[in-house]
């Protein structure tokens, strides 16, 4: 599951992009969902995205290959590009992932 916040709607709303925070773990808490994305546009022009996996999925493999790492279950990076690209490119990589590791 994947979930994006655009610097827009964080404009628009006038919030701040520590209150998106627990966004990424919200993804991974619905029933059956394997991987949970959050996606958010930044100021800089880059989309930070957080990774994060449940039981029986490493999802930081994927994160590095966008630059990033951290935790077997819990990773982030940061990619350049319009968000729309970025979500593309990053949902491939996982479902590639998930894929090629009987997920």
């Amino acid at each position: 599951a994947s979930l994006y916040v655009t610097q827009s709607m964080l404009d628009e709303t006038g919030a701040r992009p520590e209150d998106a925070d627990g966004f990424s773990t919200y993804a991974r808490s619905i029933q059956g969902v394997k991987v949970g994305l959050f996606f958010r546009e930044t100021k800089e022009g880059t989309v930070k995205v957080s990774f994060r996996s449940n039981e029986g999925v490493e999802i930081h493999g994927v994160a590095s290959r966008f630059g990033g790492g951290g935790h077997p279950r819990a990773s982030g990076a940061r990619v350049s590009g319009p968000i729309e690209e970025a979500k593309e490119a990053v949902v491939r990589a996982v479902s590639e992932h998930l894929h090629a590791n009987g997920g």
